[in-house]
C-alpha cells in the first residue's frame, strides 16, 4: 500500500482536470445565439407581444413598432444652430429680435411652410380659409376674398374681413354676406354701420337688434394653436407665438366709435335711443373696448352716472389689471428667453391669450378675486381716464 502512495499522488490532478473543466464551462458567462437579422427593428419581446395583444388596436401598433429613428428633423438641426450661435450672448440680447438673423429669418421660413402645408393637409373650409389668410402671397389673399362671398361659414367672413378687402366696396361685401347669415350678431351689424355717413338712428338700431357678439377671432387662434406645427417649445415656437400675437393684437373690432361719440352731441329724443343702445353693448361686450364705447355713449347724460357709476369703476379697475399684466410681462421677457434657447415660459401663453381670447368674461372673474379699491386707486393716480366724463 506505501508503494502505491506516490501513484495516487501523481494521478489525483489528473483526475481533477476534467472537474475543474466542467466548473470553468458552468461558471463562464454564456453566449448568445446569433440571431437572424431583422429588417425592421429587433423582434417584440414575449412580455411586449403579451401586453399588445390585450390593448387597443392603435396601442397594439404602437407597442409592437420598431424604435423611432433618432435622426433629428430639420427644423431641430436649424434649432440646434441657432441655439449654438446665440448661447454665448445675454439672455436679452437685442440680436435675439433682430429679423436681419439669416438664421431666424431660415427659422420663420421654415415654420410658415410647415404651418401652410399642415392647414392645406387638413382640408376642411376653415383650415383653407386661414392657410390663404396667413399666406403672404397676394394671389391667396384674393382667392380668400372670392371663396368668403360664396361661404355659409361666419367665421370665414370675419377672417376675411381682417385683411383680404383693399376697398370699402369689398368689406361692405363681406360685412352684408355675413350679416344674412347671422342678423343677430353684433359684429356683422357693426361692420354694415361703421360707415360716418351711417345715421345715429341707424347704428343704433343695428346695435339693438344684436342678441349676441361673436367674432370668432378666438376659435381662429385655437385652430392656429392646435396645429403639430406650434408645439416645439423652442426658437421657433418662440417666434410663432410673436406672430400670433402680433395677429391677435392687431385683429380690428368693426365698433364704429364715431357713431357712439355722436350719442354725446345728440339731442333729447335721440338720448332715450343711445341709452337703450349703450345697455344692449356693455352686455354683450367682449372686450374692454366696447365695454368703454359702452360707457361713453352715456356720458352725456348725468342723470344716468348713478346706474352706470359703478360700471365704470369696474372698467378703470380693469385698466388696471391690465396695465399689470403689460408690466409683469415685460419683466419677464419670454420671448427673449425662448429664442435664447433657455427655455419656454408659461408667461408667453397668458400674454399671447390676452388678446386672442373672448377676455372680458375672464377679466371680470379675475377682478372679483382682486382689491378693486386698490386698482381704482392705482389706475386714477396714474392719471387714467374716467370714460363717463363728457
Amino acid at each position: 500500500m506505501a508503494a502505491c502512495a506516490p501513484m495516487r499522488k501523481k494521478l489525483i490532478p489528473w483526475l481533477l482536470l476534467p472537474m475543474l473543466a466542467a466548473m470553468a464551462w458552468w461558471l463562464w458567462p454564456s453566449q448568445p445565439e446569433p440571431q437572424p437579422a431583422q429588417a425592421d427593428g429587433p423582434a417584440p419581446t414575449a412580455k411586449a407581444e403579451a401586453a399588445a395583444s390585450s390593448a387597443s388596436p392603435g396601442a397594439r401598433d404602437l407597442a409592437l413598432a420598431p424604435q423611432a429613428s433618432t435622426t433629428p428633423s430639420p427644423q431641430q438641426m436649424l434649432e440646434a444652430r441657432w441655439c449654438e450661435q446665440s448661447r454665448h450672448w445675454p439672455a436679452h440680447d437685442a440680436r435675439l429680435l433682430d429679423p436681419e438673423q439669416p438664421l431666424l429669418q431660415e427659422l420663420r421660413l421654415q415654420r410658415q411652410t410647415q404651418r401652410l402645408q399642415a392647414l392645406r393637409q387638413l382640408g376642411s373650409e376653415r383650415a383653407l380659409a386661414l392657410a390663404d389668410w396667413l399666406d403672404p402671397d397676394p394671389a391667396a389673399r384674393s382667392r380668400l376674398q372670392a371663396e368668403a362671398l360664396e361661404s355659409k361659414d361666419p367665421a370665414v367672413l370675419s377672417l376675411t374681413l381682417q385683411t383680404a378687402c383693399a376697398d370699402d366696396a369689398c368689406r361692405q361685401s363681406l360685412a352684408k354676406r355675413w350679416l344674412e347669415l347671422q342678423p343677430s350678431n353684433l359684429y356683422p351689424l357693426l361692420s354694415v354701420h361703421q360707415s360716418l355717413d351711417t345715421p345715429l338712428e341707424a347704428w343704433t338700431d343695428a346695435v339693438l337688434q344684436a342678441d349676441h357678439a361673436n367674432n370668432y377671432r378666438e376659435e381662429w387662434f385655437e385652430l392656429l394653436r392646435s396645429l403639430p406645427t406650434e408645439t416645439s417649445r423652442g426658437p421657433a415656437d418662440a417666434l410663432s407665438s410673436i406672430e400670433r400675437f402680433d395677429r391677435a393684437a392687431a385683429w380690428s373690432v368693426p365698433l364704429g366709435l364715431s357713431r357712439a361719440l355722436a350719442c354725446r352731441r345728440s339731442d333729447t329724443a335721440l338720448a332715450a335711443r343711445c341709452a337703450a343702445a349703450a345697455e344692449r353693448l356693455w352686455n354683450l361686450a367682449d372686450d374692454p373696448l366696447e365695454a368703454q364705447i359702452a360707457l361713453r355713449m352715456v356720458a352725456s347724460q348725468p342723470a344716468l352716472h348713478a346706474q352706470w357709476g359703478p360700471r365704470s369703476q369696474q372698467w378703470q379697475a380693469l385698466q388696471q389689471l391690465l396695465q399689470d399684466d403689460v408690466n409683469s410681462a415685460e419683466r419677464e421677457p419670454w420671448f427673449t428667453e425662448a429664442l435664447s434657447c433657455r427655455g419656454f415660459s408659461a408667461a408667453a401663453k397668458l400674454y399671447e391669450r390676452h388678446y386672442t381670447g373672448a377676455h372680458l368674461k375672464h377679466l371680470r372673474e379675475r377682478l372679483a378675486r382682486e382689491d378693486q379699491r386698490l386698482l381704482l386707486a392705482r389706475y386714477r393716480a396714474g392719471d387714467g381716464v374716467d370714460p363717463l366724463r363728457p
